[in-house]
C-alpha cells in the first residue's frame, strides 16, 4: 500500500491542478490535513493514458476518522510513492 506525507499530497494536488486532471482537492480541504500526517492509498486505477486515479485515506487534524478522497496523479509521480512497508524501519 502506497502512502503520501502531507507535503507530498499537496505537491500531487498542485500537479493535478496544473495538468487540469478531473480529480483534485480544494484549498479548504487541504487546510484540514494533519501537517505531520500520513495518507494511505487504498486503491488506484488508470482512467486514461495520462494519469492514475487514487482513492486516498487522508489524516486530518483533530480526528482519527480518515477522509476519503480521489486524486489524479502523473504515473511517474504515483509509481515513485513509497510503500507502507518503508514506515516500519
Amino acid at each position: 500500500m502506497k502512502y503520501l506525507t502531507t507535503p507530498k499530497l499537496i505537491e500531487a494536488n498542485r500537479m493535478a491542478e496544473k495538468n487540469k486532471y478531473s480529480c483534485s482537492l480544494t484549498g479548504p480541504f487541504l487546510m484540514t490535513l494533519d501537517p505531520r500526517g500520513y495518507h494511505l492509498v487504498r486503491f488506484s486505477f488508470i482512467p486514461n493514458d495520462s494519469e492514475i486515479r487514487a482513492e486516498i485515506l487522508c489524516k486530518q487534524e483533530d480526528t482519527m476518522e480518515p477522509a476519503v478522497v480521489q486524486l489524479d496523479m502523473e504515473p511517474g509521480f504515483f509509481n515513485a510513492l513509497p510503500d507502507h512497508e518503508s514506515l516500519k524501519s
